[in-house]
């Protein structure tokens, strides 16, 4: 198996492999915290622990940084304070996922979750002035009809606990922040992407997720914290959620200012099958129907939102290939020739001395061999 380069950590494909591993582990994780059902921990506290290690490390990333990609210097109260907006937003999300997962299983969370296909793609049109395709709003319904199908009885696992109206209306009051703070986020890192670094800006996000959450915590839980101390409460796992939490930030900006929505929204329904997996494998839940048609119906409904951009992806291949017919098109077409010649039983030595003929050994040669396309087997087909 060949090494990982390292480039690969900086590609786009690392950051949302990194984002759908995380998401995928972060209800898990939070419900793995529970002792007899309850939080012996501060929640709030778990929020900004996580906010104050994503703003050490975006501050320490950009401080090692090139002297000529440090701008801070030009930073105005215009390029601060709109990051305060997607800060409030994701401070009251994040904080809500305990109150959630407290009425729904991971499972329900995850395709429920997923309805932030639905909010992101009306705030595309609303915020961003994108205009969905007739597929993509076909898709849209599609996700809307998964994940209504999630709640049908016996849509969950059925040993874990059924979900209450009022979960699931949290969770959809979730899902309209995350998207609308996604897409906010979005405008705010790709507006002044050439004037400042991601580091920057999200040192400037989490400075302002540290102010909420701080002001917060000690508004409500001051007594606590001066009895029984910030940390009360605090195990391997909690720490293991803060951790998750901060790396599942970061992934995720770095997703939307490289990407966008549209790949988060994919990554996340990829954590959703994930999240699905796991359970079976390690909490002995057994799928039902419902769930496992839910799932695959949201899978394909998120494929075909995505469809668009992979179908503009293939069309840009096909134009950078037709303009080097030589390694393209010529080539192309001599291995369309060559299957047929060799699916209507001519023996290969024949084969190759007609491609000599026509001229295209050069290129046979210069490219993959041709020779490849011999049988394997030693006797030569019968005339």
């Amino acid at each position: 198996m060949p090494p990982i380069s390292p480039s690969f950590f900086e590609s786009k494909s690392f950051f949302v492999l990194a984002a759908t591993v995380l998401m995928t582990l972060q209800p898990f994780l939070t419900t793995m915290t529970k002792v007899d059902g309850a939080y012996q921990y501060l929640q709030v506290s778990t929020t900004l622990l996580a906010e104050l290690l994503k703003l050490v490390l975006s501050v320490v990333m950009y401080v090692l940084q090139p002297k000529e990609k440090q701008t801070h210097a030009r930073l105005t109260p215009h390029d601060v304070l709109p990051f305060a907006t997607p800060a409030a937003i994701y401070f009251v999300n994040n904080n809500l996922i305990f109150v959630i997962l407290m009425h729904v299983n991971s499972t329900t969370y995850q395709i429920l979750s997923s309805l932030k296909t639905v909010f992101t793609g009306v705030l595309f049109r609303v915020i961003l002035k994108r205009k969905l395709t007739d597929v993509q709003v076909v898709a849209v319904v599609l996700l809307a009809c998964g994940s209504a199908t999630s709640q049908l009885p016996s849509a969950s696992c059925s040993s874990a606990p059924s979900s209450s109206v009022f979960g699931v209306s949290l969770a959809l009051l979730a899902c309209l922040l995350s998207a609308f703070g996604g897409v906010y986020s979005e405008r705010l890192l790709r507006k002044d992407g050439e004037q400042h670094t991601i580091h920057l800006q999200n040192a400037l996000l989490y400075a302002w997720g540290v102010a909420f959450n701080g002001l917060a915590l000690f508004g409500k839980d001051s007594a606590a914290i001066v009895e029984l101390g910030l940390l009360h409460g605090y195990t391997l796992r909690v720490w293991l959620l803060v951790c998750n939490n901060a790396f599942n930030g970061l992934a995720i900006s770095a997703i939307l200012k490289f990407s966008g929505n549209i790949v988060r929204v994919f990554a996340h329904a990829a954590a959703m099958l994930l999240t699905m997996l796991l359970e079976l494998c390690f909490l002995g839940a057994s799928p039902s129907p419902q769930l496992v048609l839910s799932i695959s119906v949201v899978a394909c409904a998120t494929y075909l939102y995505n469809r668009p951009q992979l179908a503009a992806a293939a069309t840009a291949a096909a134009a950078a290939a037709a303009a080097d017919p030589p390694s393209a098109t010529r080539l192309g077409g001599v291995g369309a020739w060559a299957r047929g010649r060799m699916s209507s039983g001519r023996e290969d030595e024949r084969l190759l001395g007609e491609l000599d003929q026509r001229g295209f050994c050069g290129a046979a040669r210069e490219e993959p061999d041709l020779r490849c396309l011999k049988p394997t087997t030693t006797n030569p087909p019968q005339r």
